[in-house]
C-alpha cells in the first residue's frame, strides 16, 4: 500500500536499486493523506519527548530532502513549531521539565507570539526542529 510507511519502504527500496511495485487503492481520505504530518521533539498531553527524536530527526530531514531533490516537488517543510499552552496545568508541567527534559529542544518564542493573532494568554513554547511532511504532496 501507498500509505506513509509504504511509501518510505518504496523510496529505500529503490534507493537501493531494485524496482517497485506500489498497488493502492488511491483513496483520498486514508489515515495518511490527512494526517498531520507533524515531527515534533515534544508531543502529545502529558509533553512527552518524542521518542528517539534526536536520533531519527535528522535521518527523517535527510530522507525527505533526498526525495525532494529527486522529485523536485516541495512537501518537507522544517520551519519549527510554536505549541501553545492548554491550561495552567500543562504550563506547569512544561515549567517543571524545560530545564532537564527539554534543554535543547525548546525555546521561548522566536518572535513573542502575538496576543493579536494567537489566544495565547497562557503563553507557549516553540520547537525550532521541528518540522510538517505535506504528507498528501508527498504521497502524490
Amino acid at each position: 500500500g501507498q500509505g506513509l510507511a509504504g511509501t518510505a519502504l518504496a523510496w529505500r527500496v529503490r534507493e537501493r536499486g531494485r524496482r517497485v511495485l506500489i498497488l493502492d487503492p488511491l483513496a483520498d481520505s486514508t489515515s495518511s493523506r490527512v494526517a498531520a504530518g507533524l515531527v515534533t521533539p515534544i508531543t502529545g498531553q502529558r509533553l512527552a519527548v518524542s521518542w528517539r527524536f534526536a536520533e531519527m530527526e535528522p535521518v527523517a530531514t535527510a530522507f525527505y530532502r533526498r526525495i525532494e531533490a529527486t522529485t523536485g516537488a516541495t512537501f518537507f517543510h522544517a520551519d519549527g513549531a510554536v505549541r501553545l499552552f492548554r491550561d495552567e496545568a500543562e504550563r506547569r508541567t512544561y515549567e517543571s521539565r524545560r530545564d532537564s527534559a527539554f534543554a535543547g529542544l525548546v525555546r521561548n518564542p522566536e518572535p513573542p507570539l502575538d496576543a493579536s493573532a494567537f489566544p495565547a494568554s497562557l503563553g507557549g513554547f516553540e520547537m525550532p526542529t521541528a518540522a510538517r511532511l505535506d504528507t498528501k504532496s508527498y504521497l502524490d
